[in-house]
């Protein structure tokens, strides 16, 4: 299992599917890995919209 900022891309995947509910913490991380992957801050509004996608 690959893991990117502390979370496995099955647990992401499991998310994404709508198995389950991201937990805060997996949003946190999320919001982290987003930040760093495109190099500026991202916001509230935006981290919902990519999960929801």
């Amino acid at each position: 299992m690959e893991r990117h900022f502390g979370v496995t891309s099955a647990h992401v995947y499991v998310v994404l599917n709508g198995k389950a509910a991201p937990s805060w913490a997996l949003l946190q991380k999320l919001h982290a890995a987003l930040e760093a992957l495109l190099g500026r801050e991202v916001g509230v509004e935006e981290l919902i919209e990519v999960v929801r996608e």
